[in-house]
């Protein structure tokens, strides 16, 4: 939900890829004239059976219009917002996953949205039960195996950062699934170093399986740019409201530089950006200095910045991240099954590998 249509202007400007589908609907235009518009929209949503996984932009309070209204509301709503193409993918991965029974793992940097992804396959599965998310890191094997009995079985249970479970709770989580019977739905969270640790023995290769019949690959917000303005103007909205802050905006220069940050702590850093502008900012437009982000200074036109080496390099290797993270995925960290899949030789996806841990 953006404030405003001059919101929705500046925010559509900054995709590099045009939406799929928008709706742009103004509670303070005439009813009539947005009805059609609505209907539409419900009636794309009603055929396909999933909402556009391009942008839908749909402005305060235009739904409370009667006619299509219902259509509409049949479907869940998502935490999870994209539109980005890298965003998408994973995006559909988890829906499509979302009405199995069977283990759900999301693997992704720390902020990357997991958690986000994973309340969001939960709600789009409609289970009848809770979702209830248990932090795995600093908890003892005992709140954990209690926390997880105690989940309603027709719920969903996220476990949280699962990389981080010591052995003993390990061993039992894997004989736990194995067991069955009165069990929620396991959504479990990790970051990219699982696989590594499952190759060293450092995590249970046995819990590892039962936990990823299904997975899904998050990537970084740094390859998926494009969502970048998005949660951006999401993130302004809910901390003007929590902060009870008037509505404040980006500048075009602001959001240049937001674009070009490459958020090594993702979503949660993006976030924290956001807030800090909101607050700090005596002006109703926030500028790059607002940001307090090393970049804040430059200019949108800086040649080093702008330059195409600079920008072929930096999406090279955001590209590569992600696919090295997927290929062995699918591969079950396997390098070599990874090389097989990827049609390179072994060696050469070595290469790659550790040029991609290096620049991580």
């Amino acid at each position: 939900v953006i404030g405003s249509p001059s919101d929705v202007d500046e925010l559509i400007e900054e995709l590099d890829e045009a939406p799929r589908f928008i709706a742009l609907l103004d509670d303070r235009e005439n009813v009539e004239r947005q009805r059609p518009t609505l209907e539409r929209a419900a009636a794309l949503v009603e055929r396909t059976g999933t909402p556009p996984l391009g942008l839908g932009i749909v402005i305060e309070n235009a739904l409370r219009t009667n006619g299509a209204e219902a259509h509409v509301r049949e479907q869940p709503a998502l935490e999870f917002v994209t539109v980005s193409r890298a965003g998408r993918l994973a995006l559909r991965e988890a829906l499509a996953a979302a009405p199995s029974a069977a283990p759900l793992l999301i693997v992704g940097e720390d902020g990357a949205g997991k958690r986000t992804l994973a309340r969001s396959a939960h709600a789009w599965a409609r289970r009848s039960g809770a979702c209830v998310e248990i932090e795995i890191q600093g908890s003892l094997f005992a709140e954990i195996a209690a926390a997880v009995e105690r989940v309603d079985p027709a719920g969903t249970v996220i476990l949280a950062g699962v990389d981080a479970l010591v052995p003993e709770s390990q061993k039992w989580l894997a004989d736990r699934i194995a067991a069955g019977g009165a069990l929620a739905r396991v959504v479990s969270t990790a970051r990219p170093a699982i696989r590594e640790k499952v190759q060293s023995g450092g995590f249970s290769r046995d819990l590892f399986f039962r936990l990823s019949p299904l997975i899904v690959d998050l990537p970084p917000l740094r390859a998926r740019k494009d969502d970048i303005a998005l949660l951006a103007h999401l993130f302004l909205r809910r901390a003007a409201e929590r902060f009870a802050i008037s509505p404040k905006r980006f500048s075009r220069e602001a959001l240049s530089v937001l674009r070009a940050w490459p958020f090594p702590d993702n979503a949660s850093e993006l976030e924290a950006v956001v807030v800090r502008a909101l607050t700090s900012s005596s002006q109703s437009t926030m500028t790059p200095r607002d940001l307090g982000l090393p970049l804040a200074g430059s200019k949108p036109d800086d040649p080093e910045t702008l330059a195409y080496t600079v920008e072929r390099d930096r999406a090279l290797r955001a590209f590569e991240r992600a696919y090295v993270e997927r290929v062995l995925s699918h591969a079950g960290g396997n390098v070599s099954q990874a090389a097989r899949l990827a049609g390179m030789d072994p060696a050469n996806m070595r290469r790659l590998v550790r040029r991609v841990k290096g620049t991580a």
